[in-house]
């Protein structure tokens, strides 16, 4: 049995390809966690994806919807809430296709978005939860 596609990093891929997310952010669009060297230089515009656990699809078939946090970070929280409102109008705008193999067929919103302060490190986010409809095959 194949391994399901990486969702994450197909949206990844999709977001730093997008000249309105990568004028406001250059390269830094991360799945999971931001990485340390990254960290070194927060607070600053980032998105980091993450799993907010799913809703699933019927398990027979081959299209999953992954329900998907995205923390979108800035130096104050008016430039996060900035960030989120570039990423909304982005995933709105999905149609399907194919992104590094994986084929999106949707992107709709869930929750949010909430703006917060990290506790730890004060640092200010949005964060915003989409489900994004994905093909678990490869495409080829």
């Amino acid at each position: 049995m194949a391994l399901a596609q990486d969702a994450i990093g197909a949206l990844i891929a999709l977001l730093k390809a997008d000249g309105t997310i990568s004028a406001l952010l250059s390269t830094r669009v991360y799945g999971l966690e931001l990485p340390r060297a990254d960290s070194d230089n927060m607070p600053r515009k980032a998105i980091v994806i993450n799993s907010a656990g799913g809703i699933g699809e019927s398990s027979y078939r081959d299209i999953f919807k992954y329900r998907l946090d995205f923390v979108c970070y800035g130096e104050t929280p008016f430039e996060a809430y900035e960030t989120w409102r570039t990423l909304r109008s982005v995933l709105r705008e999905i149609e399907k296709g194919v992104t590094s193999s994986t084929y999106i067929y949707s992107a709709e919103h869930s929750a949010g978005p909430f703006s917060f302060r990290d506790a730890e490190t004060k640092w200010p986010h949005t964060i915003d939860t989409w489900l994004v409809k994905v093909q678990d095959t490869i495409v080829s």
